[in-house]
């Protein structure tokens, strides 16, 4: 594909709506806003030009679930690298990857990837007919910075922010890590002090709330840790 088909005013438009999700009140995505066709017509013509040049990248740390090390382009950047991958990219590669690959993949995702472990989990123990099944969980340490951990299934898995025990009987409890419910709560306070101060209407605290909350619905923890963060109706 050529440039110009890939970096279109559409394209990349489309590409700017979802690098901004749940980052529309970040000072970065504002100022891109304020002038948004200007700033998507300057990209569009920098890269049909070959003037563009990417920017550099701000590095912080995050402390949940572990610490380690980020590295962030530009919000700019940020939107022609998805543009480029959403258009020349993903279904090309798409194509290649195993089923169970959930990372940013058109109706799979973090509910998709839960599923999956709990029915790989409930096949070894129809194998084992016992708990005692060990997992191997590692990561590229050079990017994550964690450690490999090995462990015994029945002890459980932490696995996208939550821990997952295979019971004797093979059923499968889920739970809300602590550092999880931390976040969760911090996350919904946060909302509703936005919604005092009149930055985001009711409609959107709504919807913020019933995604959280649509994550973590099957776990025993879901309605007192509701009730707790959110004791009114919004």
């Amino acid at each position: 594909m050529k440039l110009e088909e890939i970096f279109t005013f559409e394209n990349l438009y489309d590409a700017y709506k979802g690098c901004r999700k749940s980052k529309q009140h970040k000072g970065e995505v504002i100022r891109f806003e304020v002038n948004l066709s200007s700033n998507i017509t300057k990209l569009m013509d920098e890269i049909i030009t070959k003037k563009y040049k990417l920017g550099k990248y701000k590095e912080f740390l995050i402390y949940e679930p572990k610490e380690r090390v980020i590295e962030a382009l530009p919000f700019r950047d940020r939107v022609v690298i998805k543009c480029f991958c959403d258009v020349a990219l993903k279904n090309k590669i798409d194509r290649k990857l195993i089923y169970d690959n959930a990372a940013c993949r058109k109706e799979k995702g973090t509910t998709f990837a839960i599923r999956r472990l709990e029915k790989f989990l409930r096949n070894e123990y129809s194998k084992e007919r016992n708990n005692k099944i060990y997992f191997l969980k590692c990561d590229i340490r050079i990017y994550l910075n964690q450690k490999t951990q090995i462990g015994i299934v029945k002890n459980g898995i932490d696995f996208l922010g939550y821990r997952h025990i295979l019971n004797e009987n093979g059923s499968i409890t889920r739970k809300l890590r602590v550092s999880s419910k931390q976040r969760l709560k911090k996350h919904l306070k946060t909302l509703h002090k936005l919604r005092e101060k009149g930055i985001v209407d009711d409609e959107y605290v709504y919807i913020r709330k019933n995604a959280f909350y649509n994550h973590i619905k099957d776990t025993k923890e879901s309605k007192k840790l509701k009730d707790a963060t959110f004791p009114k109706k919004v």
